[in-house]
C-alpha cells in the first residue's frame, strides 16, 4: 500500500491520530519498514492498522502497533468484535507466518473500562500486559488565554520549572519554516510488529 492509500483508509477512522500516519513513521522510525493491515467487511474498511517492523538478528524482528489498531469508522458504531478481529488477523501474519515480535500500544479511553476490555481481548489472544513503560498520556491546554492566566493555572512545581527554565541566560526565538518538504513515497514492506510475550502473531 502506498502512502496515498494510506491515508484513504486512515481518514475513514474517527480514531485516526498521528501515530498511524505514513509521515509519522517515516520521519520518527526511519529504521524500520511501515507495513499494513485493512480489514473490509462488503467493501468497507472496519478496521486498520499501520505497523513498524525491525528485523532484527537472532529473533527475526519486531512489528510495533503504536496507537493503533483503528477499528471506529466514521459514520458508523464501532464493533469491538472488529479490534478483537484485527488483533487476531495482526497476530496471525506478524507473529505466526512472518515470525515477528508483535508489540501494540492501543489507543484506548481509560484503564478501567475499554482500556480494560481491549486487554482482555489482546490477553484472551495469548499476548501479555507489560507494565516496563508508563503510560502514554496527552494533555490539552487552551493556548488561547493570555499568558499571565496559563502560568497562573499550572501547578506549583510546573511554575517552578518554568520560571527556571526562562530564567537569565536562556534566550528563545522562532525557527523558520522549512521551505518544502514532501516526503518521498517509499514502497512500503510487508513486516510490522506489536506486543506480545511469547512468540506471538500478528497478521496484516
Amino acid at each position: 500500500m502506498d502512502r496515498g492509500g494510506w491515508y484513504t483508509v486512515m481518514n475513514g477512522f474517527d480514531d485516526a491520530n498521528i501515530f498511524q500516519t505514513w509521515d509519522f513513521g517515516r520521519i520518527a522510525h526511519p529504521g524500520r519498514d511501515l507495513s499494513h493491515i485493512v480489514l473490509r467487511r462488503d467493501g468497507q474498511p472496519v478496521a486498520a492498522a499501520q505497523l513498524l517492523v525491525r528485523r532484527v538478528p537472532g529473533i527475526g524482528g519486531i512489528a510495533l502497533v503504536m496507537w493503533g489498531p483503528l477499528w471506529r469508522p466514521k459514520g458508523r458504531p464501532a464493533d469491538p468484535a472488529d479490534f478483537l478481529a484485527i488483533m487476531d488477523a495482526m497476530k496471525a501474519e506478524y507473529s505466526v507466518r512472518r515470525g515477528l515480535f508483535l508489540r501494540v500500544l492501543p489507543r484506548v479511553e481509560d484503564g478501567a473500562g475499554e482500556g480494560a476490555r481491549a486487554l482482555s481481548a489482546m490477553e484472551a489472544l495469548g499476548m501479555r500486559h507489560s507494565d516496563a513503560k508508563a503510560p502514554y498520556r496527552t494533555f490539552i491546554m487552551d493556548l488561547t488565554r493570555d499568558e499571565a492566566t496559563i502560568h497562573k493555572d499550572l501547578s506549583r512545581h510546573w511554575r517552578r520549572g518554568l520560571a527556571k527554565a526562562e530564567g537569565p541566560g536562556w534566550k528563545s526565538s522562532r525557527a523558520p519554516r522549512p521551505r518544502s518538504s514532501t516526503p518521498s513515497t517509499t514502497c512500503s514492506s510487508r513486516r510490522s510488529a506489536a506486543r506480545v510475550s511469547a512468540p506471538s502473531t500478528a497478521a496484516p
